[in-house]
């Protein structure tokens, strides 16, 4: 599940999962979140994960409480310049002084509101960001320093390939005034045969021009270049040097010479090409993971329903999946599902919960005597299977698995945290949507999954969908939204649109809105319609 932009990260650390769920329906739409149930899962996943943004912390825990956990994180080199908040009901001065002293940033007092929690949340990460860039600049300013000391240091010895050229940009531009040896070994030129050339004698058919000019725009401006470019030997073989160009000033501020640095990166250079070409290929074999791993096809010959489904892959590799099941003539399961996160990692998570779906499936069916088993029996089972897993590698799963049945013309569910399903009655009532109260899988191994049977007569259309879909964006970075998404469905509904026809009447709706906007999470989307008695 992501946002079109990368997104702070959050990690919720809290004992209570009423306090989990609340702070996920709070914070979900604006940050990638994780959490912890315990101070000891917490420090786990710190340690073998990519680093939150910021982290959420309860005080009164068991084992090991807020306090200890704040003072672990701020021993420890890669943890202590994370802010840490603590969410807690203690509301004395004593507690907040001891808060403070061990290193956290605020405190949020429950209960609290969801708007003072995002406001403090903001505020805190604008300052860590502001002190990330003050920490980025002081580093910029000790490189520029190193830099200008190696430059001392190879005019004097000639360790690097150096150039000093006049200040004249009159005629063919700066002319080489001096090189050392190994600016001559790298070139090919002897010393003679530079002096008194302009620099563009390097240059040849793949040297980039654009480069060239906002090079010499650079030195014109009085200030430092820096970039790479395709140079050429004497003998015309290419190579990929990078420069560093200085302007020199004279007694009364005016530019003098310029002198460069310069060190051939070919082999570099080519390094990362391959690299390149190696991420290129994993986000194709993520690709094909996804069409044929995580996408499952409409039943055949299916009666009493009409189905359609479509799902449009974004610029990467995500954790999108649904299977459909049938179970009968008239009746059938879907799953649908996504994965916290991008990339393999999400693609291969979303495989194994599917997997997970029917290797549990299986099991019942073979263990049970007669009759079918619950579809809070089986998401129980994939939970007891994944949930443990998915902690140990820090991310959760949202699913909704439904079991649709023309003889009881009804729709059973159970919704794990994931997007609501959009019910929309054949009498044109106002669209329902189907929420559960349960939390992702992989959040917490003692939840109890709970299953929920809805009339689904003939003629009623159900609509699952994505966070891709509701959460696209426009130029101004504003949500498709839920509500758009319900007129959308609404006004093809009016028309009398099939299946097919509603999903088209969707997409033509998300990319007017949208204008082209890249997608930055998978849009997928299912469209159930009982059929009406006249077409069985």
């Amino acid at each position: 599940m992501t946002q079109p932009h990368s997104r702070p990260s959050l990690l919720i650390v809290d004992d209570t999962p009423v306090n989990i769920q609340i702070l996920i329906a709070t914070l979900q739409h604006d940050y990638e979140l994780s959490a912890a149930t315990s101070g000891q899962r917490a420090l786990k996943r710190l340690a073998l994960d990519d680093k939150p943004d910021l982290i959420l912390l309860d005080i009164m825990m068991p084992d090991m409480d807020g306090y200890e956990v704040c003072a672990t994180l701020k021993q420890d080199a890669a943890t202590r310049d994370i802010p840490v908040i603590f969410v807690t009901a203690k509301t004395d001065a004593a507690s907040e002084a001891r808060g403070l002293a061990l290193g956290a940033v605020d405190f949020i007092h429950k209960p609290f509101t969801p708007a003072l929690v995002r406001a403090r949340l903001g505020v805190h990460l604008r300052l860590a960001q502001q002190r990330v860039r003050l920490a980025e600049l002081n580093h910029r300013h000790e490189h520029h320093l190193r830099e200008v000391a190696l430059l001392e240091l190879a005019v004097r010895q000639s360790f690097n390939a150096v150039l000093i050229t006049d200040a004249d940009f009159d005629h063919d531009g700066p002319l080489i005034q001096f090189c050392n040896p190994a600016f001559c070994e790298l070139t090919g030129y002897t010393r003679a045969e530079l002096m008194g050339q302009s620099p563009r004698i390097l240059q040849g058919p793949e040297t980039d021009r654009t480069l060239i000019a906002e090079l010499k725009q650079c030195l014109l401006d009085g200030r430092q270049f820096h970039g790479s470019t395709v140079n050429y030997r004497k003998d015309g073989q290419p190579y990929r040097v990078e420069w560093n160009i200085s302007p020199v000033h004279g007694p009364h501020g005016h530019i003098t010479h310029y002198i460069s640095t310069q060190q051939n990166i070919t082999a570099r250079f080519d390094a990362e090409q391959e690299l390149a070409r190696a991420r290129a290929l994993e986000l194709e074999t993520g690709a094909l993971i996804q069409k044929q791993l995580l996408f499952g096809e409409l039943p055949a010959e299916l009666q009493g329903f009409a189905l359609a489904c479509g799902s449009e892959a974004s610029q990467g590799v995500d954790g999108d999946f649904y299977t459909f099941t049938q179970l009968g003539p008239s009746c059938f399961e879907i799953l649908t599902g996504d994965v916290m996160g991008k990339g393999l990692k999400a693609a291969m998570t979303a495989a194994g919960a599917k997997n997970a779906y029917s290797k549990a499936s299986a099991r019942l069916s073979a263990t049970r005597r007669g009759g079918m088993h619950s579809l809070a029996e089986l998401v129980n089972a994939i939970h007891a299977d994944i949930t443990p897993k998915l902690i140990e590698l820090g991310t959760f799963v949202t699913m909704s698995l439904l079991r649709f049945d023309d003889s009881t013309r009804t729709v059973t569910w159970v919704n794990a945290g994931h997007m609501p399903t959009l019910l929309a009655p054949r009498d044109g009532r106002e669209i329902i949507e189907l929420v559960g109260m349960n939390l992702p899988l992989g959040i917490l191994e003692s939840e109890v999954y709970e299953q929920h049977v809805t009339p689904f007569e003939a003629g009623d259309t159900l609509l699952l969908y994505s966070d891709g879909v509701s959460e696209s964006v426009d130029a101004q970075q504003l949500h498709y939204g839920e509500e758009r998404l319900k007129q959308a469905l609404a006004r093809g509904l009016r028309a009398g649109a099939t299946p097919q026809a509603l999903l088209d009447e969707i997409r033509r709706d998300l990319e007017a809105y949208t204008q082209g906007t890249k997608a930055a999470d998978d849009r997928t989307a299912i469209i159930i319609q009982a059929r009406a008695p006249a077409s069985r």
